[in-house]
């Protein structure tokens, strides 16, 4: 049952959630669930403890499902806590036994201040906004004698093709069995047991693609109780240099694609989904970059019906080595890893999973738990390729863990190396001689020719200004056609993620980093999806190559 809707609310400006009892309550707003507080007239951009509450009917063993909230939040069932939420962006469960049957009380007691300590999972001066509230959506169900906890289906072969099914079952599981059908037809049966695998041959099914992107239905049924998944069919590798979709080369013309909004924070309604999704495609791109955090259902499954291709990663920014050895931070980081898989692993559209954009990859104290980091994605899933973004270039000393070599690079806009911050004009040389760092470094025998992506590159741009000049949209729009053009006739070089699709809210000065209006300014359109010349560039070069 979906608890979706208007929750009573209250705000304390100021307040805390270790502070937070239910004593203290004294709703006099409401608010919508999914959204963000922090977005509306009242409370825009203010600090403090939300609470939201919401009366719900129901009794026995329960299983309350939040999708994802931020920055964190307690969790209460008639004045008993149930729990924590203590990573944004990542599902969580809750079991429990309700109570007699009747009305309850829900509290999810929200705080978005933000934490510096060594262990945050979102630290000041992350170059995106800490939006506060319920950011997905929230349900509760009834825990029955047998339950489906989890089904996976991974392509196994294309050319059968074949698929393996493997699932985690719990409750009274003695003598039934596990009925698995495939697009309305019996597959396979199997004893009922806690984990479950099993190998699907499926002749004459169609592959999913990029301009073909059939998805098939799994319903996995033990006694009353079933679960319905859907899946693709499709196979992501790398050789020689090269990504390959069901054995076929490939480059990636992508953008990085932060899931906000000025209106609505990360609660981003399934209309503007769709809307900036195949908006992207149709103006030629084939790859979004979840930037910086794993990508909500209501994401991929827009982009497995589109045929779009999706990297997704684990929330971070720029970590330090303090945090990346620090047992608490490893613990959250983990738990946050080991959802976005498994939350993710049926959408065929990602092709990538990704963690810890630009942390400090460069320092020999983060290659443990970076090493730990990529194992662990591949042990839960080996059939994608693993990667992170780094912003070191030439320096990383982590890059040997990764399939895919992904290199954040800004020639012509930040002090790089053969790069003038201060240039007026554009010039494509910043570009050659990032790029050729780039290419030398991971041209080096010992990464044995992995695919190489330039992951991000941009330059910011006030919407109206055409001077020519740095910060106008003409100075954007000629480094965007010019790495794309590169990118094209590139034999090393496999692929690009700009940076990034639209502009969005951050700090006024991140860092030391000039970020006019508040909001990073590198988007190809306005925070509101108002094309910039960059878009219209961009899109009239990528639809000429294809």
């Amino acid at each position: 049952m979906t608890l979706d809707g208007i929750w009573d609310f209250q705000f304390i400006k100021g307040g805390k959630i270790s502070d937070y009892t239910p004593e203290i309550c004294c709703f006099n707003e409401f608010a919508a669930v999914p959204g963000c507080f922090d977005v509306t007239i009242r409370h825009r951009f203010q600090r403090g403890l939300a609470i939201y509450r919401k009366f719900v009917e129901a009794c026995g063993q329960q299983k309350l499902v939040i999708g994802a909230v931020g920055l964190r939040a307690r969790v209460f069932w008639d004045g008993k806590e149930l729990g924590t939420c203590d990573v944004p962006f990542c599902k969580e469960e809750f079991r429990f036994d309700a109570g007699c049957c009747g009305r309850h009380e829900l509290i999810i007691a929200i705080d978005n201040h933000v934490d510096n300590g060594v262990d945050s999972m979102w630290r000041e001066y992350y170059d995106f906004y800490p939006y506060g509230g319920i950011y997905r959506s929230v349900s509760i169900e009834e825990i029955k004698d047998i339950e489906i906890n989890s089904c996976q289906v991974i392509t196994k072969n294309i050319e059968t093709p074949e698929v393996e099914v493997s699932a985690e079952l719990a409750g009274s599981l003695a003598g039934k069995e596990a009925v698995i059908s495939v697009d309305g037809n019996e597959m396979a049966k199997l004893e009922a047991k806690e984990n479950i695998c099993t190998s699907i041959k499926l002749p004459g099914a169609e592959l999913w693609d990029t301009e073909n992107p059939v998805l098939h239905t799994l319903e996995l049924k033990v006694g009353e109780v079933s679960m319905t998944v859907n899946f693709g069919i499709r196979e992501i590798s790398c050789k020689d240099g090269k990504m390959l979709l069901n054995g076929k080369p490939f480059k990636i013309f992508g953008v990085n694609r932060h899931d906000c909004h000025p209106q609505f924070g990360y609660a981003v309604p399934e209309t503007i989904v769709l809307d900036d999704i195949q908006a992207i495609k149709a103006q030629g791109f084939n790859c979004i970059r979840g930037s910086h955090y794993p990508q909500s259902q209501i994401v991929l499954d827009v982009c497995d019906r589109v045929g779009m291709l999706v990297w997704n990663e684990s929330l971070g920014w720029q970590n330090s080595p303090a945090s990346l050895n620090s047992p608490g931070f490893q613990k959250l980081f983990l738990h946050q890893t080991d959802a976005l898989v498994k939350n993710a692993i049926n959408h065929p559209c990602i092709i990538m999973w990704g963690f810890l954009n630009e942390t400090c990859s460069h320092k020999p104290e983060s290659y443990p738990f970076m090493k730990v980091l990529s194992d662990r994605v591949k042990e839960l899933d080996p059939s994608r390729p693993v990667t992170f973004a780094s912003n070191h270039m030439d320096e990383d000393l982590c890059m040997d863990l990764c399939d895919i070599m992904s290199f954040n690079t800004y020639p012509a806009w930040y002090n790089i190396a053969g790069s003038d911050p201060n240039q007026e004009e554009f010039s494509r040389d910043a570009v050659e001689r990032s790029f050729k760092i780039i290419k030398d470094f991971a041209s080096q025998e010992k990464f044995n020719k992995r695919p190489v992506l330039v992951s991000e590159i941009g330059a910011e741009a006030l919407p109206g200004d055409h001077s020519g000049l740095r910060w106008s949209e003409d100075y954007q729009a000629d480094l965007i056609t010019t790495v794309l053009e590169m990118i094209e006739k590139d034999e090393i070089l496999q692929g690009v993620f700009l940076w990034m699709y639209c502009d969005s809210k951050t700090y006024s000065n991140p860092g030391g980093q000039a970020r006019a209006r508040g909001y990073n300014n590198k988007g190809l359109l306005d925070e509101y999806r108002r094309p910039k010349l960059s878009w219209q560039r961009a899109g009239k070069l990528l639809k000429k190559q294809s």
